[in-house]
């Protein structure tokens, strides 16, 4: 009956008889189990004040040197940095090019300005990972 009212968008038999086990054995939402361990995102509220609280006290500050000090991963930073806190991409790409000459890349005349940067994958030594 699933399929025939829901088409491909149904859930399968199996699935069904799953949730069916579980709602008879007690359970009452529909919403995932806690789970222990790390947790999925580093984009927590906490670290986006942490983030915020950093960059307002210097913004000489890299992506990476906030990253080590919160113990988060780079991509995590670059995500709390532009995607939650709208840093201005000019900034962003500022703390970029520090990083890349930290690790002896030459920034060109060409890396100036809003070119792509932030979607490019920046490689430098492993010190610099």
């Amino acid at each position: 009956m699933l399929q025939q009212a829901h088409g491909d968008q149904a859930l399968s038999r199996s699935v069904v008889f799953a949730w069916h086990r579980r709602f008879r054995e007690g359970r009452e939402s529909l919403g995932d189990d806690d789970r222990s361990g790390r947790p999925v995102s580093s984009r927590t509220e906490e670290n986006i004040r942490a983030v915020q609280r950093i960059v307002r006290e210097n913004q000489a500050h890299t992506i990476d040197s906030i990253a080590k000090r919160l113990n988060i991963s780079h991509g995590s930073c670059h995500a709390i940095l532009t995607q939650d806190l709208r840093t201005p991409q000019r900034l962003v790409h500022r703390m970029l090019a520090e990083e890349r000459l930290a690790c002896g890349d030459t920034i060109t005349a060409a890396d100036d300005g809003d070119d792509g940067l932030l979607q490019r994958v920046i490689v430098g030594d492993e010190t610099c990972l």
